[in-house]
């Protein structure tokens, strides 16, 4: 369904920003832009038409409606130091602001060799034909409009270039923080692109976080390419206030050999999205993405996955757990496709959720498309409620009922959390969700 740009404020107060966003003078860069806002055009915001958001399509309605301005018109964001809904992280940090890179609040000094980390802006200024034939080659805009809009607006974000067989010690930490610096409600676009080259290993963490009391919308697009034999490891974690929007659009390719071992947690905000899109693209490449979220009040939280076996002996698999309090509401949508002739394909996936209360919702729906005959394909769906029998079991034991719930619920999410094999960053994770369990009894 076509749209007209101009009935859709953010598009309104984005027109005319072309010529100022970073390498407008660029002729490819601008028909990247074009593209993408072509295809958004095309698609409109998600209806109750559009398969892909069958479940979400409600929940971000909100993003036609208000009138969210662009970051790089909304004036200048300040921010001194980090904020404390952020890990607290021993590593080498990159910061974006509203999108854009935070000099002030980064720290890139210590990067071993073979390992560069640049923002984008920067990049597009210096070296543009560095990021020509990469910039935009691997995100889909096929029911993806929100990441065809952000790549029609798209002006900075982080770039991490990792030479064949580099190793990085420590985590790379990329900090992405929206926050409004008026009072009209504020969209940014951060954008990441991470090229791990052959026989490469590497950690990162990705953290987004929005502040404030205003409507922020988020809309970060991340393309990564995993080459031959490289390991990269990457955790995001989502911890966001109140009137937060978050739709998120990740495509990843993985060749021969390669491994791409994917956490995502995702707490707070009113809406959140994750669009994931893997394709194994080489025999012995393996995609392992695992996952937890947490809502309460009125949030909803999706996440959708397109798992792509495109050739023989691939690996991958998909765990995410999911505890919904309250009214909020979970979606799960997770599909695997075996190619014709990808054939001793092993996929897996699995979906669990705890629901804390009545009203409380979750949406989950499993998809294999196979066209090989020699795989090794499975789905799993269950939800339910605390298990009474194990709660009796801590109250005869001396806990207060509060706090043996908060046990059992800790227990159901730090099973899927405890996969994450770096040992700072799944203490960070297992402390946001006691954070977020401790949140939850105050309201109580």
């Amino acid at each position: 369904m076509s749209v007209v740009l101009s009935e859709i404020p953010v598009v309104t107060a984005a027109t005319g920003l072309s010529p100022v966003l970073p390498g407008g003078h660029l002729p490819w860069l601008t028909g990247l832009r074009q593209a993408a806002l072509a295809a958004f055009q095309q698609q409109g915001l998600p209806h109750r038409r559009t398969e892909a958001f069958k479940y979400s399509f409600a929940a971000l309605g909100v993003v036609g409606k208000l009138d969210f301005v662009p970051a790089l018109i909304a004036g200048d964001a300040t921010l001194e130091a980090l904020p404390a809904a952020l890990p607290a992280f021993d590593g080498h940090k990159v910061v974006l602001l509203n999108g854009s890179y935070a000099p002030h609040l980064s720290d890139r000094a210590a990067l071993p060799a073979g390992v560069e980390v640049q923002p984008l802006a920067s990049l597009l200024a210096r070296q543009p034909e560095r990021l020509e034939g990469l910039l935009g080659s691997l995100v889909q805009y096929d029911e993806q409009p929100f990441a065809a809009l952000a790549s029609g607006l798209v002006d900075d974000g982080v770039v991490v270039l990792l030479e064949a067989g580099t190793v990085i010690d420590r985590p790379l930490h990329i900090v992405s923080i929206t926050l409004t610096p008026g009072d009209a409600p504020v969209m940014a676009q951060p954008r990441l692109l991470i090229k791990a080259g052959a026989g490469s290993t590497a950690t990162i963490l990705e953290s987004h976080v929005a502040l404030g009391e205003t409507e922020t919308l988020s809309l970060p697009v991340a393309e990564i390419l995993v080459e031959p034999n490289a390991r990269l490891t990457h955790v995001k974690v989502r911890n966001d206030t109140a009137r937060a929007l978050h739709v998120a659009s990740r495509t990843v390719k993985v060749l021969a050999g390669g491994i791409y071992q994917a956490f995502a947690l995702s707490l707070g905000g009113a809406v959140a999205r994750d669009d994931i899109a893997v394709e194994l693209a080489g025999e012995q490449a393996e995609a392992h993405l695992n996952g937890a979220y947490a809502a309460r009040d009125y949030q909803h939280m999706d996440t959708t996955i397109h798992m792509d076996h495109a050739v023989p002996n691939g690996r991958s698999s998909q765990v995410y757990k999911g505890v919904l309090a309250d009214h909020g509401r979970g979606v799960f949508q997770g599909k695997v496709t075996v190619r014709k002739g990808a054939q001793h394909t092993d996929g897996q996936q699995l979906h669990k959720a705890l629901l804390l209360s009545e009203s409380a919702e979750v949406d989950v729906k499993p998809e294999l498309k196979i066209y090989a005959d020699d795989v090794t394909c499975s789905h799993g769906a269950a939800c339910g409620e605390l298990d009474d029998e194990a709660l009796f079991y801590l109250r005869a034991r001396g806990l207060d009922e509060a706090t043996a719930r908060d046990l059992l619920i800790e227990g159901f999410l730090d099973d899927v959390v405890e996969q994450v094999e770096n040992d700072a960053i799944r203490t960070v994770l297992a402390g946001l969700v006691r954070a977020w369990l401790d949140a939850r009894q105050e309201v109580a």
